[in-house]
């Protein structure tokens, strides 16, 4: 079985809160995908913060590990870090959502599997609709 890592990408932020989130959010992710045999994860940032990996830098250290590496972007629509700034900071300039691609990270010989952004999805939309409610009930406290 080949080895598959799992490389999450966020939005960067100098907010401390904003990193938890999504380090609880791959959390429980990675927990739920128990029956997958993931051997490495990582989570990247969109542009660089000290103490934060890189796209760059999460590739080379999924690459020690990984034949094979997912990666999630962490973002609700396919706008420009989706299209166009995640796929160059990989080295796939031409790269969509949904493709896979043969790459060179150090040397070593890597499938790259480019996962869908969230997108439209009923689910997301509970969620804004629970969102709204706890706003308006504030309203008419």
């Amino acid at each position: 079985m080949k080895k598959v890592g799992l490389l999450a990408i966020a939005h960067g932020s100098k907010s401390r809160e904003h990193v938890e989130v999504v380090f609880q959010i791959v959390n429980r992710l990675l927990s739920s995908l128990s029956e997958y045999d993931i051997v490495a994860h990582e989570v990247a940032f969109m542009g660089s913060r000290k103490g934060l990996k890189s796209i760059h830098e999460a590739l080379k250290e999924l690459s020690t590990k990984c034949e094979e590496i997912v990666v999630l972007p962490l973002f609700l629509t396919p706008g420009k870090h989706v299209s166009s700034d995640i796929p160059r900071e990989m080295g796939l300039p031409n790269c969509s959502p949904a493709s896979k691609h043969k790459i060179q990270v150090e040397g070593r010989h890597i499938t790259l599997i480019y996962a869908n952004p969230i997108g439209f999805d009923e689910r997301v939309v509970e969620i804004f609709r629970d969102r709204f409610k706890e706003a308006y009930n504030m309203l008419i406290k």
